[in-house]
C-alpha cells in the first residue's frame, strides 16, 4: 500500500498505519516512524538546511525520526520505498534534520542546498548532491553519485561505478575500487588505499594526487591547468607513462629516459616513458601545475 500524507493530519495517518507517528507543536513538525522494509527498497529525502544522516541497521525494518522548524514535510511510505521532503510554508522554512535507519542494500538518494549528508554502511546504490554542504559516505556499492558546489565530499571503502564532482571544495577517498571519475574546479582532490580499474581525475587549480594500486589492464588519466598532480607508483609497477607540462616541473623517483629532441629543462615538456613491462597506460597532463611521481612505501618498508 502506498500513500502520501502531510503532518497535519497526524491522527489520521496514525490509524492507517502503525507506528507511525507525526507531530505539530508550535512551528515544529515532527516524523517518527518506525516499519518493515524490503531489502533493496529505495529511499528519497530532501531539505534546504539542517543534516541527512542514514545508517544500516541489522533488521528488515526502517525507521524515520524527522524534525522541522516552520515548515511541513510531504512523506510517502510502502514496504518498497520511502520518501521525505521538507516544504516551506508561507515562504518560510527553518532547519530540518532526518535520521534514518535502513536495511542492507537500500538504495538511497538525498540532496540539500546548505545542509550536511551522511550516508554509512548501505552497501548499495548512494546519489547525494549539496550546494554548500558537505557529503559523507561509507560502505556503498554499485552506482555512486556525489556533488557539491562549495562543500566538500568524503568518500571511503565503496566500490563501484563512481563519480564525484565539486566546484571548490575538497575531494577525498580513502579505499574505493571500481571505475572512478572526479571532478573538482579548484579544490584539493586526493585518492589514498585504491584499487581503481578507470580513473579519471581532473582539476582546474586544485592539486590532484593518488595513492593505490594500478591495475595491469587499466587506464589511468589525471588533469589539471594550474594545480600539481602527485602520482605514487609501487616500487614494481609496470605503466608506460605519457606525462605533459608546459611551464611546470616534471619529477620522478623512477629513471626517466628521454626520447631524442626531447629536454627536461625546455618549456612544452612532453615525455614518455616505460616502467617494467609497461601495461599499465598513465597520463598526467598539466598546463602550469608541476608533476611528481613517487615510488610509493610499502608496508614492508614502513614496518
Amino acid at each position: 500500500m502506498r500513500f502520501t500524507h502531510l503532518l497535519l493530519v497526524s491522527t489520521a495517518v496514525g490509524a492507517w498505519w502503525p507506528g507511525v507517528a507525526l507531530h505539530a507543536q508550535d512551528d515544529r513538525q515532527r516524523v517518527d516512524t518506525t516499519y518493515a522494509f524490503d531489502r533493496g527498497g529505495s529511499l528519497s529525502l530532501e531539505i534546504v538546511s539542517g543534516e541527512i544522516r542514514v545508517v544500516a541497521g541489522p533488521t528488515n525494518q526502517i525507521r524515520i525520526v524527522a524534525s522541522i522548524e516552520r515548515g511541513r514535510f510531504e512523506t510517502s511510505f510502502s514496504r518498497s520505498r520511502a520518501s521525505v521532503e521538507a516544504r516551506s510554508v508561507n515562504g518560510r522554512m527553518g532547519n530540518t534534520r532526518i535520521e534514518v535507519t535502513v536495511p542492507l542494500g537500500t538504495r538511497v538518494r538525498a540532496t540539500s542546498v546548505s545542509g550536511l549528508i551522511t550516508v554509512s554502511g548501505t552497501q548499495d546504490e548512494v546519489e547525494a548532491s549539496t550546494i554548500s554542504g558537505a557529503v559523507t559516505v561509507s560502505d556503498a556499492a554499485k552506482m555512486i553519485r556525489l556533488g557539491t558546489v562549495s562543500g566538500s565530499v568524503e568518500l571511503e571503502r565503496s566500490s563501484g561505478r563512481l563519480e564525484v564532482s565539486s566546484v571548490s571544495g575538497q575531494v577525498r577517498a580513502v579505499g574505493v575500487s571500481g571505475d572512478f571519475g572526479v571532478e573538482s574546479v579548484s579544490g584539493r582532490v586526493s585518492i589514498r588505499d585504491a584499487r581503481i580499474r578507470t580513473l579519471r581525475a581532473s582539476s582546474v587549480s586544485g592539486e590532484v594526487s593518488y595513492e593505490g594500486s594500478f591495475d595491469r589492464t587499466g587506464d589511468y588519466r589525471f588533469n589539471s591547468h594550474s594545480g600539481s598532480l602527485l602520482l605514487s607508483l609501487p616500487a614494481n609497477a609496470g605503466a608506460s607513462l605519457d606525462v605533459e607540462t608546459f611551464s611546470g616541473r616534471i619529477s620522478s623517483d623512477f629513471p626517466i629516459t628521454l626520447q631524442p629532441g626531447e629536454s627536461s629543462a625546455r618549456r612544452n615538456r612532453r615525455m614518455h616513458f616505460t616502467l617494467g613491462d609497461g601495461a599499465t597506460r598513465i597520463s598526467a597532463e598539466t598546463f602550469s601545475g608541476n608533476i611528481t611521481i613517487r615510488r610509493a612505501v610499502s608496508r614492508d618498508d614502513q614496518e
